[in-house]
Formats: structure tokens, C-alpha cells, sequence
């Protein structure tokens, strides 16, 4: 008989983390980490094991908070399962945890899934995360070339009761934190408002001294995930700027693609992407690039059609195949 395998999704704590494995909850096979539902133990655990808190070793007695995170009633200690921890996920960074669990279930493999590139992450983490797991999964391409990391892109789960709404409220719409990008999208929004289009742009985590008042992009003011898929919805094209270093996709390409919804990007290696549509993106190098009339020619979502590409399941499909090829060598 065929062995099944069954997977367990550490999410990123962050609410665009559990919105985009939306897809995963219908799946038999996949199980999901489970939040603390007395706020007092949460603050409690939140504090105990925040990334802060463990910055430069890791504080005793983390075990007691070990039956909290899965039910794991649930699984079997003799089946092949797959544990897979996201950045920012709870006990991502917490080899005690790691090594509790491999104590117990000696067919898991555990995976990282790596959302920034390896130059954002300190040392320590680095070591931990490739000492502590079977393999490090992640989107950047100069990463999985140069440090072995399993190269996987794409992955989001839509919002049902969020479409696009045939009408527009931006022609462009940008979020997103500095990270090194403020220049250029000061560029880009003098370019497109010099043109006449409507700019909503948010950028946060800017230093004050870094802020130009005189324009009309939004400085370091939080948005719920569902607001920002609400803008999402409701412009013409999205502004996908990568930050300089990295090789690699963002949020706002999924959007584009699940929504189906104009991208512009400069990101050059979007081509390689499985869900690469040159109709419906334009890749550009600096301002002065961009088209104005690609954004301003009128489209509807249902010309960019999804196809499911980006659902969660398949990235623990691809996991799977990876160890099972491992095996067979």
C-alpha cells in the first residue's frame, strides 16, 4: 500500500500569513498550528518566545508551551509527515522545539520556508535555520543557487468575498516597507502623478528624516492584510519593487496574478516564473521605463484568467516529490 504522507503548516503570525493558506484548510492531509486561545497564556507565550526575547540564546523552560502548538492527538509518531515552519512562524527559530519534535516523529522531514533573502537574516538565525532543518525552501534564486535552498515561488489563497470591482479607486496602487526601495518609488510616483494618475502608495518602517511631505504617499501607517487586498481589488496595476539584493518574487505578484490585475515590476526574473504573463506585466528598470498607456488601457480581470497556480498545496506537493527523490538515491 501506498504511504501517505501528511503535512504540518507552521504559519507566519502575521494576518497576510494565515489569509494566504486560506486554501489549505479544506485538505484532509494538512494540519495547521493552532493559536492560544486564553489571551492571558497568548501574551504569556508571546513574550516567552518572541524573536526578541531569544535574539542571542534561547530562554529555558520553552517546553512547557509544547502542547500548545499542534493537537497532536491527531498524528501518528509513525507516519511520514511533513513539518514545515514559514518565517515568522511560532518556533521557527526555536531548535528545542525542532529537536522535541524529531524525538518524536521519526519519519518528519522539517522544512523553513524562507521569506526574505539569506543577506536580511542575522547570523545566528542563518546557522539555526540551516542546522536545525532537512531543508530551507525559498524564493530567491541567487539564495537556492548559491546556499542549496529549494527554489519555490508562488504561493497566496484568495479572498472569496474579494474581487475586483470594475471600478477604480488608483490607477496604482503600491505597499510596502523601505528596505532600501524609498528612492526609486519617489521616481515612480513623480513620474505617474506628472502624468495624471492617481497614486495610493504606503510605505512603511521610513526613518523621519527620510520622509518628503510634499507628496502624497502615505508614510508608516499600518493596514489590516484585508484593507490592503481591498486596494488590491480596486486599482488599475499594482507596483511590485523589489528591494536591491534580491532575486525574487513579493505579495504583490501574487495578487496581480490570483486577481487578476495589471503588475508592474522590477523584478527582471519575473520571466522565469511559472506564472509569468507578458499581457498582463510589464518589467521596468527605473522610472522613466514605465508605460503609461499600459496602465490606462482599459482591461477587465476575466483577461487575465487564474488558474489555481498559486495554491499552498502545491508547494507541499513539491516538498514531497523532493524528499521522495532524496529517498530513492
Amino acid at each position: 500500500m501506498k504511504s501517505v504522507t501528511k503535512y504540518v503548516v507552521f504559519r507566519q503570525k502575521a494576518e497576510y500569513g494565515w489569509i494566504s493558506h486560506k486554501d489549505l484548510y479544506r485538505r484532509q492531509d494538512v494540519m495547521l498550528d493552532k493559536s492560544l486561545k486564553n489571551p492571558v497564556l497568548s501574551f504569556l507565550n508571546n513574550i516567552h518566545t518572541s524573536a526578541k526575547a531569544n535574539k542571542y540564546f534561547e530562554l529555558p523552560f520553552q517546553s512547557v508551551w509544547y502542547n500548545c502548538y499542534l493537537d497532536e492527538n491527531k498524528l501518528n509518531p509513525s507516519d511520514k509527515i511533513i513539518f514545515m515552519f514559514e518565517d515568522g512562524s511560532r518556533n521557527a527559530f526555536n531548535p528545542g522545539y525542532i529537536h522535541y519534535l524529531r524525538s518524536k516523529y521519526k519519519n518528519g522531514y522539517f522544512v523553513f520556508a524562507a521569506f526574505n533573502s539569506s543577506f536580511r537574516y542575522p547570523k545566528r538565525r542563518l546557522d539555526i535555520i540551516e542546522s536545525t532543518y532537512d531543508l530551507v525552501t525559498s524564493f530567491d534564486r541567487k539564495d537556492c543557487k548559491e546556499r542549496g535552498w529549494f527554489l519555490y515561488t508562488g504561493v497566496y489563497s484568495t479572498l472569496d468575498h474579494m474581487r475586483p470591482a470594475g471600478h477604480y479607486d488608483s490607477d496604482v496602487y503600491f505597499a510596502g516597507a523601505d528596505k532600501g526601495r524609498l528612492p526609486i518609488i519617489y521616481e515612480i510616483y513623480e513620474r505617474l502623478t506628472r502624468a495624471g494618475l492617481r497614486c495610493d502608495f504606503t510605505v512603511t518602517g521610513v526613518k523621519e528624516a527620510d520622509i518628503d511631505k510634499c507628496t502624497g504617499i502615505k508614510f508608516n501607517e499600518w493596514t489590516k492584510y484585508e484593507d490592503v487586498v481591498r486596494k488590491v481589488c480596486s486599482t488599475r496595476c499594482l507596483l511590485d519593487i523589489i528591494q536591491p539584493g534580491q532575486d525574487g518574487e513579493t505579495y504583490r505578484q501574487g495578487e496581480a496574478v490570483a486577481y487578476g490585475i495589471k503588475l508592474i515590476t522590477n523584478y527582471q526574473n519575473i520571466v522565469l516564473e511559472r506564472y509569468y504573463n507578458p499581457k498582463q506585466m510589464r518589467i521596468i528598470k527605473n522610472a522613466e521605463d514605465i508605460d503609461i498607456d499600459f496602465i490606462t488601457n482599459s482591461y477587465t480581470s476575466a483577461d487575465f484568467p487564474y488558474n489555481g497556480c498559486l495554491d499552498p498545496y502545491l508547494r507541499l506537493e513539491a516538498l514531497n516529490q523532493y524528499f521522495q527523490e532524496i529517498k530513492t538515491r
